[in-house]
Order: C-alpha cells, then sequence, then structure tokens
C-alpha cells in the first residue's frame, strides 16, 4: 500500500462493517476508548471481537479503576480465552492441553500448520503458536479480516502465528515499554517485520525503532497518535486559595518521577511556597504507596504532599480537572523503561488544565514548552520545582497555557482522528491485498 506519509491526515473511513480481531495482553482504558470509536462511532465501523489472556486484568487491577457499570468495550465481543499460562507452563502440560487444537488445524489446513510449526521451533516460538492455533479453531466461523495488536508483547507474537494460519494480515502498535525494554529484541523485529502494518504512537518512538531495530523496520512504522474525546472530559473547576498540583502516577513505577516530584516539594517547602500535591495511583500490592506516604511523613511534607491511592478513572479527571495544574515529571527508569505520549497528559490538558512535564521520549510533541505547556530536563527537581512555582504565581500564564494546551489536544489527539485514521489504514491494507 501508499506510504506516502508517515502521519496520516483526519479521514472519515467509509464502506461496510468488516471484522476486526484484537489480541491483547491487557485491556487498558484507551483501548477500551479506541474499541467503542471503532466499533460504533465513525462510518465504515467494525464488528470487534477482543481475545484476553484466560486470567485477565480486566478482572482485576484495571476493573478496580473504572466506574461501576461502566460500558467499557462498545459493541465488542470480549473473550478471556488466550492461554497465556502456556508460556510458562509445564511443557508436557502445553502439549497435551494444546493436541487437541493441533490435530483439528492440521487437518484443515496441513501445510499452513505444518509451516507454521517448522517455523515456531526454529524461532523458539512454539507456545506463542499452540495458543494461536488454540485460538483459530474459535475464529473459524467467523474468520476476521484483521487482527491487530497493541504492545510487540506475547498478544503480538500470537497474532503473527495467527494471521499465517488462518492467512490473513495482522497488525502492530507499539507504544512504550514493549519497545523500550523488550522481553526480546529478535522478537519484536520479528513482530513488526512480518506485521502488514506496523504503528506507533510518537515521531520520537518511530525514530527509536529505526535506531535500535533497524532504519527499514522503522521507515514501514506509521505514527498514529492515541486520541480521547474531550467533550466528554469534565469542565476544569478554577482553584482558589492555595494552589494544587495533581500527578497521575500509574502504577508508582520508577519512570513517572515521583521521587523528583517529592524533592521539588521539598525545595518549595525550604524557599516558603505554600502548595498542595495530590498523587494519585498505587502498585499491585500496595506496598510502594505505603512505603511512600511514610517518606512524607519522614520528609516533614505530609502538610503539603497526599497520596490518594488507586482511584477509579471517573474520580482522577474529576482530581485533576479540580487542579491548579497537572504535573507529571517522567524520568527515564534505571533498565531504559520510560512514558511514551501520557494519556494523563492528553486527559488534563483536554479540560483546559495546565500542564508541566519532561523533555522525554515524545512527550514535548504533545507538551511545547511556553506555548501548551511548561517542559523541564527530566531528573532536574530545582528545574521542576521553579516551573511549579511560576504557574502558582501566575495565574493569568496558567490560564494561557491550558487553554493552548486544550486546543493542541482538540487538534491533533482526537479520537475521532485516531479512529478514523486506522479505519482508513485497515481499509487500504484489505484493498490492497484484495488486489494482491
Amino acid at each position: 500500500m501508499s506510504r506516502h506519509s508517515k502521519e496520516y491526515v483526519d479521514h472519515q473511513g467509509d464502506g461496510a462493517r468488516l471484522r476486526l480481531l484484537y489480541l491483547l495482553d491487557l485491556l487498558p482504558t484507551y483501548v477500551a476508548r479506541e474499541v467503542h470509536a471503532l466499533s460504533g462511532n465513525v462510518r465504515g465501523s467494525w464488528d470487534i471481537e477482543i481475545h484476553l489472556p484466560v486470567s485477565s486484568p480486566v478482572t482485576g487491577m484495571w476493573r478496580r479503576i473504572l466506574p461501576e457499570g461502566a460500558d467499557t468495550t462498545g459493541r465488542a465481543d470480549v473473550h478471556t480465552d488466550m492461554h497465556m499460562e502456556w508460556c510458562t507452563g509445564s511443557a508436557a502440560k502445553v502439549l497435551l492441553s494444546a493436541l487437541p487444537s493441533c490435530l483439528t488445524a492440521f487437518i484443515r489446513h496441513p501445510v499452513r500448520f505444518m509451516r507454521g510449526i517448522i517455523d515456531a521451533i526454529r524461532r523458539g516460538s512454539l507456545r506463542h503458536f499452540l495458543i494461536a492455533v488454540n485460538l483459530a479453531e474459535r475464529c473459524i466461523r467467523t474468520t476476521p479480516d484483521i487482527i491487530h495488536s497493541h504492545f510487540a508483547k506475547d498478544a503480538a507474537n500470537i497474532a503473527m502465528w495467527l494471521s499465517g494460519l488462518l492467512n490473513i494480515p495482522y497488525t502492530v502498535t507499539t507504544h512504550a515499554n514493549d519497545i523500550f525494554v523488550p522481553d526480546s529484541e529478535i522478537r519484536v523485529a520479528e513482530v513488526l517485520g512480518r506485521a502488514a502494518g506496523s504503528h506507533t504512537i510518537s515521531s520520537h518512538n518511530r525514530e527509536y525503532i529505526s535506531r535500535r531495530y533497524g532504519a527499514e523496520l522503522g521507515d514501514r512504522t506509521f505514527v498514529s497518535r492515541l486520541g480521547l474525546n474531550a467533550a466528554l472530559l469534565p469542565k476544569t473547576v478554577p482553584t482558589e486559595g492555595v494552589p494544587v498540583f495533581t500527578c497521575t502516577a500509574s502504577g508508582l513505577v520508577p519512570k513517572k518521577g515521583v521521587d523528583v516530584l517529592l524533592e521539588a516539594c521539598s525545595l518549595l517547602r525550604e524557599s516558603g511556597e505554600e502548595i498542595r500535591c495530590r498523587i494519585i495511583g498505587s502498585d499491585p500490592a500496595g506496598d510502594v504507596l505505603e512505603s511512600l506516604r511514610k517518606r512524607v511523613i519522614k520528609a516533614g511534607l505530609d502538610g503539603m504532599v497526599s497520596f490518594m491511592g488507586l482511584l477509579t478513572a471517573e474520580q482522577v479527571l474529576e482530581a485533576v480537572s479540580r487542579s491548579t495544574a497537572f504535573v507529571l515529571p517522567s524520568v527515564e527508569a534505571p533498565n531504559g523503561d520510560m512514558d511514551g505520549i501520557p494519556v494523563a497528559l492528553m486527559e488534563a490538558m483536554g479540560m483546559g488544565v495546565p500542564a508541566i512535564s519532561t523533555r522525554l521520549s515524545g512527550i514535548p510533541e504533545l507538551v511545547e514548552n511556553g506555548i501548551t505547556g511548561l517542559v523541564v530536563e527530566p531528573g532536574d527537581a530545582k528545574a521542576l520545582a521553579n516551573a511549579m512555582r511560576k504557574l502558582s504565581a501566575d495565574p493569568t500564564l496558567a490560564r494561557q497555557l491550558g487553554a493552548e494546551g486544550r486546543r493542541k489536544v482538540l487538534s491533533d489527539f482526537t479520537l475521532k482522528r485516531y479512529a478514523s485514521d486506522m479505519t482508513r489504514f485497515w481499509t487500504e491494507l484489505l484493498s490492497l491485498c484484495s488486489s494482491g
């Protein structure tokens, strides 16, 4: 297909409904929004099936952060039937469990099956292949037109083998840790190289793929920016009195820069600044959260900094809407992990809340320093404190940055645009496949 542009213009897809199969390691909220938009909110929409691991996060931590009774997947059919446990289970038990599906697949498509299993053994990916074989049996009655995965991880590897078994194309969207700290560089390169199309969320990521995985793969990767529907976000509530800064640090993982934020708050306290800083998020077990709360008390920051723990998506947006500014001091973690373009930043800016973040990864593609927000160097607590002080002291600047940030999101990071981009790409891909 034509690759004349690496970033699609806004486009409204058209045509009959087609079948789209998602294979996902997990179902984050931004993918749920994407599925909802694709399944019913654009012309030429899709009939969608989602396949998740048998022990899926959709019933665990992810489910707890959603509003009660939330419609998370639009018209999609969701199945928790992907046997990811086969990736680590006993080889004998896995082979025994997969045997019935293998026999069925061999009878139906002996050439594809034998070609696939030989290739999978040669590449050390037999377990992924067997999971794909098991899924293939469920797709016979309603064979999809396209298979898609988010993150170049296990599910994308399974999509690669399922694509061969069903003889249909697959595509993949890469994000952050899947390419920055991969389980296997070789497998990431294979997934991207064999895909009918690969996407990533920022120009930075595309350049990173070129440097680390090869210029050819970078050239074959399209920038498809995630988006949101700003009209569904709560309205901002002007803050009065003490300035309030809110940070959403999902998982409280090192790349969110909470340590830097705490250091910046200490500097502000030492200089006599009166602010409130609220940090939202928790690790699954709660151990990191408890440790950070103790650290705040020990540092004498308990009157300034509060950890709000795990909140629903609705509660997070409400808290951010009642903030002087949103702050996300992203850093590169010791293992090389870092943010891509955090959806939390898009949400805050989409509400018109001024944002402070760092010059890291794809973040400057959203937060332009002095125009749509403030950007500091990663890990620079002093610069972060100065940026927070600047917005505390200058409400006019805060309003200006908030307004420009919202315009940026409404222009370049809308869910409608993203869904149309993907619909256009898949439609062109299917047209090329049928003509070839």
